[in-house]
């Protein structure tokens, strides 16, 4: 069995006598322009092998890359998680061929053996185990395990390779807040020591943001692939290898790493430097760049059926509307426009009455929506994808519960689901269907000219 990396999560996978191309992503930047390689790499997809059949992990645009699978033909056997979404927009480009894999129901492809493995995500997304004479490789790429998956897996065999969630990503920065780095660190940790892979490879986080996200790079990774292993070696003296664009991994009774073995792909001039993890790094304010008359109206037109929307959502007992009530919510928005920044606060109060206060003074708000005005007008046309909008906004929650127990008080914390954006894919379906809005919303829509009947 041969691995060669093609950057991010994107490998060649040959085993047995098949050739399995996984999450492919061919060109960069990717994810809607917002990131690209890191480290950076070099393509010459004219001498790209063959393929027998294509990997989809998940629907996330950093392993789902239209583009990329254009390439492709529609008669190829994609394997995929049971996600409608994720189908709706392969089954648009033409893709014929699905073939949803169940975890831990293995299937047998051109001598070899795939088998599906869960994750404790919400989102549908699958791990994979490729087993064949030569050994077993198992890639993560971004599933969460616990105990009895990873007890599943040792069951089946025991691993050669080991392609390992490392990143630890946090993109809680978008919330004003950071994330658990800790426990996720000691999550990946564990699940690579407890599968015990002869070889653990940190994999599926080759990327950093570009150009006006750049900013994100010093914020959002703060677990570097050399910290992930330096870790485990010194837990349980594994063994590790960092592996760039153009390296290949071999399972042939023993596990080889060969330097830029590839003539196909190969490691570019820039490193993980751009990783940089440095948490006091500046965080830039948002500001409106687009000079667009129209811009301000089509704001104010949004806001204008904000207040029917939490009215009719309010009365029809929506989860996401009921919270805000229900805990007293102060929400406020902040619209930046080019010439100013619009200000809008939303008192919600528990006998169900909202009132609406415009600019200052105002309560203090408890959740905060401060968003680029054309960044939301593109994401409710379809434009961009709320992973793209996200690096244009900023919010924060702060609503805390107060009860009494008999050691004092107490204090909860709660963060209710963004109102805004929750009411944008609810106004998005009433006007173009629910199936077409969460479609735009996650970016899965393919451009006409690489859709076929």
């Amino acid at each position: 069995m041969r691995a060669t990396s093609l950057g991010h999560a994107t490998w060649l996978i040959e085993a047995g006598g098949a050739r399995l191309l996984t999450d492919p992503v061919l060109r960069d930047p990717f994810e809607q322009g917002a990131v690209t390689s890191c480290p950076s790499r070099t393509l010459s997809l004219e001498r790209l092998p063959e393929v027998d059949a294509l990997f989809l992990s998940h629907r996330h645009l950093d392993h789902y890359d239209f583009v990329s699978l254009d390439r492709f033909s529609r008669e190829l056997p994609l394997f995929c998680p049971d996600d409608p979404l994720l189908h709706g927009g392969l089954r648009a480009m033409g893709f014929r061929d699905l073939r949803v894999l169940t975890p831990f129901e293995p299937v047998d492809w051109r001598g070899a053996r795939l088998t599906a493995t869960p994750s404790q995500a919400k989102l549908p997304e699958v791990g994979l185990l490729i087993q064949d004479d030569s050994g077993a490789l198992y890639n993560q790429v971004d599933t969460l395990l616990g105990p009895r998956e990873v007890k599943r897996i040792r069951e089946i065999t025991a691993l050669d390779v080991h392609l390992a969630m490392y990143a630890s990503q946090d993109f809680a920065v978008f919330e004003s807040a950071r994330q658990d780095v800790a426990q996720l660190h000691a999550a990946n940790l564990n699940v690579a020591l407890s599968l015990g892979a002869r070889l653990v490879v940190p994999a599926s986080g080759g990327f950093r943001f570009a150009d006006r996200f750049d900013w994100l790079n010093a914020h959002v990774f703060p677990i570097s692939r050399e910290l992930f292993a330096a870790d485990l070696a010194r837990l349980a003296q594994t063994r590790t290898a960092q592996m760039d664009p153009g390296d290949v991994v071999t399972i042939d009774g023993e596990v080889t790493v060969a330097a830029q073995a590839a003539d196909f792909v190969a490691r570019g001039d820039e490193g993980t430097e751009r990783f940089a993890y440095d948490p006091t790094a500046p965080i830039p304010a948002l500001t409106e760049s687009e000079v667009d008359p129209a811009l301000e109206g089509w704001v104010d037109a949004l806001l204008e059926r904000l207040p029917a929307f939490i009215g009719d959502a309010g009365r029809a007992g929506d989860p996401v509307v009921h919270e805000y009530f229900r805990r007293g919510v102060t929400y406020r928005l902040e619209a930046v426009l080019p010439a100013r920044t619009r200000a809008i606060t939303y008192s919600f109060e528990p006998s169900g009455r909202c009132r609406i206060l415009e600019g200052d003074p105002a309560p203090e708000p408890q959740v905060r929506h401060r968003f680029v005005a054309s960044a939301l007008r593109d994401l409710f046309e379809g434009r961009i994808s709320c992973f793209v909008y996200r690096c244009s906004s900023r919010r924060s929650s702060r609503v805390l519960e107060v009860t009494t127990s008999p050691q004092g008080a107490r204090v909860t914390e709660h963060t209710p689901s963004d109102l805004l954006t929750h009411a944008v894919v609810n106004l998005k379906a009433a006007d173009r269907g629910r199936d077409a809005a969460f479609l735009e919303y996650y970016g899965l829509v393919p451009p006409p000219e690489l859709c076929r009947s």
